[in-house]
C-alpha cells in the first residue's frame, strides 16, 4: 500500500539505517568513550534526487539494558559528508566516523547499545522521513543500532 505522505518532488525517504562499529567493547572507567565506524543509509526508490550543501547531521545515543537513552552526542561529519547527495534507491555510507560519548556516571555493564539517528540540518530544501519499502511511514528506518556492547578482557569492565 503506497502511503508516502510527502510529494516525491520535495521528499526523501530512508528505508534503513545501519551502524557498523569497529569495536563493540567498552573499557572500564571510560568516562568519554570514542566509538568508530560507518553509518549506511538506504534511500527509498521514490525519493527525490538532491544535491545540497550542509544537508546531513547524525546524532549518537547510548541505551541501557532496558532500552532507555542514557547519553547522546553529535557525530562529527566532514564538510564533504555533510554535502552528500541523494540517489533514489541507492545506499549512502558515511565512512570512518569517530564520535565521543560522555559515559560519566555509568558503569560498563549498564551500557547495552549505541544507536545513531540520521537527520537533516536546519534549512534544507526537502523533507526527510523514515519509510518502509512500500512507502509507509517508519521512524525506525532513520535509526541504526550496534550489536550488544560488551565488557571483558584485560582492564575492561567486569
Amino acid at each position: 500500500m503506497y502511503v508516502f505522505p510527502i510529494c516525491c518532488s520535495t521528499g526523501v525517504g530512508i528505508t534503513s539505517t545501519r551502524l557498523t562499529l569497529d569495536s563493540t567493547q567498552i573499557l572500564r572507567g571510560d568516562d568519554a568513550h570514542t566509538f568508530s565506524g560507518d553509518v549506511t543509509v538506504s534511500f527509498w526508490r521514490e525519493s527525490r534526487a538532491i544535491q545540497e550543501d550542509d544537508t546531513w547531521e547524525i546524532t549518537a545515543h547510548v541505551l541501557d539494558n532496558d532500552g532507555y537513552y542514557v547519553a547522546n552526542a553529535p557525530v562529527y561529519l566532514h564538510q564533504a559528508q555533510q554535502d552528500y547527495g541523494v540517489s533514489p534507491g541507492a545506499d549512502l555510507t558515511f565512512s570512518d566516523l569517530d564520535f565521543e560519548v560522555d559515559l560519566s556516571g555509568l558503569e560498563c555493564f549498564q551500557i547495552a547499545y549505541v544507536c545513531v539517528k540520521v537527520d537533516t540540518q536546519n534549512g534544507v530544501g526537502f523533507t526527510l522521513s523514515g519509510v518502509t519499502e512500500n512507502g509507509e511511514l517508519s521512524e525506525e528506518s532513520l535509526i541504526g543500532c550496534s550489536p550488544h556492547l560488551r565488557c571483558g578482557g584485560n582492564q575492561l569492565c567486569h
